[in-house]
């Protein structure tokens, strides 16, 4: 059935071949199934691809059998959707299924895929990616790092609750204050044009500039850094 569904012109064979391919998905033969239709999923016809990763996800939601196996087939569907309604049921598959032990790696393929995303998929995006942290964070330094990643990237599609609780993870954050405003200071040295990300910046720069001009507050990890405030006057955003 999948030769068939791979190889038909005729579109109607396809569907009829996609369907029986779902009838005989079961919990032993969901994996090389599944990866069979995601590979499809790459070179089908672009009027094709909204009923095939409608069924894959269909498939996920019924069977996963491994979380990991599970998000990294949802994450290739994720990139790949050509519907942004099916991309969103993907992300939201992704979502359920993360933890603490896996909150990293897919955290980073998020983020990686936030770059290269279509503009009116960045806010939902920039959204998930937030509420994994804020719920699976293993540490807020990763939290602070990844949310910086997603401002320089994605800062003029962040939504007001995503940058409202970075905010809130920086200020419950003291022993951070000092390697955070660097980093802020740094990202808006490279992406100012991205307007939340300028936003965050001068109100953390507002309220931990003597850690910033001082070098106070810095980690180990941290090099000293010579501090050049390149935010111009037309970017102060005042709140």
């Amino acid at each position: 059935m999948v030769k068939v569904l791979t190889q038909d012109p005729d579109s109607s064979i396809r569907e009829r071949a996609l369907e029986l391919v779902c009838l005989l998905v079961n919990e032993s033969n969901v994996k090389p199934l599944t990866k069979e239709l995601v590979d499809y999923l790459e070179v089908s016809e672009p009027e094709f691809k909204g009923d095939l990763t409608a069924k894959i996800c269909s498939i996920m939601e019924k069977f996963s059998p491994e979380k990991i196996w599970c998000i990294d087939q949802m994450v290739k569907v994720l990139t790949q959707g050509p519907d942004s309604s099916i991309r969103k049921r993907a992300l939201e598959l992704v979502c359920l299924l993360v933890n603490e032990s896996n909150v990293k790696p897919l955290t980073k393929e998020l983020v990686d895929y936030l770059e290269v995303s279509e503009p009116e998929f960045k806010g939902d995006l920039t959204a998930k990616i937030c509420s994994i942290m804020e719920k699976f964070s293993p540490e807020k330094i990763w939290c602070i790092d990844q949310m910086v990643k997603v401002l320089t990237q994605a800062g003029n599609y962040v939504k007001d609750e995503v940058w409202h609780a970075l905010i809130i993870v920086i200020t419950n954050a003291p022993n951070l204050h000092g390697y955070t405003v660097k980093a802020l200071n740094k990202a808006v040295q490279t992406a100012g044009g991205q307007e939340t990300l300028v936003r965050v910046a001068v109100w953390c720069i507002g309220e931990y500039r003597e850690m910033l001009v001082g070098n106070s507050g810095m980690l180990d990890v941290e090099e000293r850094i010579n501090v050049i405030l390149s935010i111009r006057h037309q970017e102060l955003i005042t709140f």
